[in-house]
């Protein structure tokens, strides 16, 4: 089952940033979760209980049998991996937009799964660099839409209440945003 988690910072170093890390960490998770929804893909659940891995977990519906590094690429499947990698990267923009900060550290198993991905698109090193570079960029435009923007927010305020959400309550809770 696909995972995507916000890293523990092991160094203990604090961010400059004023923002509590349980905040962050709910707009992290609620930016995987909202432009999930948004680019079609279903969600399982969406938490910020810690756990020895990570502060939160977002967590998609499998689909990622189409998703093999070991099979050639085709036009689909690019599309599919380019939507996916979004998804990875929307928890560092929303959590960006909310600090003012990039906290690769606390994203760093999002960014090895987008480099990963980016790689299996995308051979050589300047490529899938350029590559990860324009999707990162695609992930920060789309959580600073306004809708979208709301739906994080809404969502979040939800985690921060409950700490973990169902997928159908997170479309619940988004939809309405979302589509108004």
């Amino acid at each position: 089952m696909p995972r995507i988690a916000a890293r523990k910072n092991p160094t203990g170093v604090e961010s400059s940033s004023s923002i509590d890390p349980l905040t962050a960490t709910a707009y992290h998770e609620a930016g995987h979760a909202v432009i999930a929804y948004a680019r079609g893909f279903g969600c399982y659940s969406v938490s910020i209980v810690p756990d020895d891995e990570s502060l939160g977990r977002f967590r998609l519906k499998p689909f990622e049998e189409a998703i093999r590094p070991d099979c050639e690429v085709d036009a689909r499947t690019e599309r599919l991996t380019c939507r996916l990698i979004v998804v990875t990267m929307a928890g560092l923009a929303a959590e960006l937009r909310l600090t003012g900060e990039e906290n690769w550290e606390g994203a760093a198993d999002d960014k090895q799964m987008a480099v990963n991905r980016c790689a299996n698109l995308r051979g050589a090193p300047d490529e899938f660099a350029k590559l990860f570079s324009e999707l990162l960029g695609q992930a920060k435009v789309e959580v600073s839409r306004t809708r979208k923007w709301s739906a994080i927010r809404r969502l979040a305020a939800e985690l921060l209440g409950s700490h973990e959400i169902p997928g159908k309550d997170i479309e619940r809770i988004i939809d309405p945003i979302l589509r108004r």
